[in-house]
């Protein structure tokens, strides 16, 4: 199933009806399931080096969307660069965390690298992080709430093998093989079975 027509219901209609969180959130879950059945996007990307004295860093940027597929339902846009070499013309410091919060954009496509979830799958999952309240959207990025980290820290400490990014992968790259008819689902599904119920009594 594919969105063909209707990309927008009449929020207008709902505008005194309801108040304003509510038509946020019926917004949100609008644009995520919209997404989920989009096709997939096409984006170019651009490696962008950052020379500050002694200190380099290569960063890659979305520098266009080619085929909008599921991201004309997102509030992401490419970062516009063009071409060739620029001089520092001022310098400000100022403390950053160690590592910067996601994104939706950038949760896509740090997905998409580790070879986690699909296309039709991302906005999915993203939506059911919002959802469940594990993460709030704040500006344009993605905070842990309290029930979040509680929930990942229990899941870590009891069923670490179960949610690690690699059983993730190699578990959707099966999913694959047995939609191509490379491989048999009745004995992948035997073996996650016994693999799990190993893993449940440990």
């Amino acid at each position: 199933m594919k969105p063909t027509a209707g990309l927008r219901i009449k929020l207008e209609s709902l505008k005194g009806k309801i108040d304003g969180s509510h038509l946020r959130l019926y917004d949100l879950i609008f644009r995520r399931f919209m997404a989920s059945q989009a096709a997939e996007a096409k984006i170019k990307k651009r490696k962008v080096k950052l020379k500050v004295e002694d200190f380099v860093e290569t960063r890659e940027l979305t520098a266009e969307i080619v085929e909008k597929g599921f991201y004309q339902f997102l509030r992401f846009k490419p970062e516009h660069l063009p071409e060739g070499s620029f001089k520092i013309l001022e310098k400000n410091l100022r403390k950053i965390p160690s590592k910067l919060y996601y994104t939706q954009g950038t949760l896509i496509e740090a997905m998409k690298e580790k070879g986690l979830g699909r296309p039709s799958t991302y906005a999915t999952i993203i939506s059911k992080l919002l959802e469940h309240r594990y993460v709030i959207e704040r500006g344009r990025f993605l905070f842990p709430t309290g029930l979040g980290v509680k929930v990942y820290r229990y899941l870590s400490e009891r069923f670490g093998d179960l949610v690690s990014e690699d059983f993730t992968r190699k578990l959707e790259e099966v999913m694959d093989k047995v939609e191509r008819g490379e491989t048999s689902y009745n004995e992948n599904l035997l073996n996650l079975y016994r693999n799990l119920k190993t893993l449940l009594k440990a």
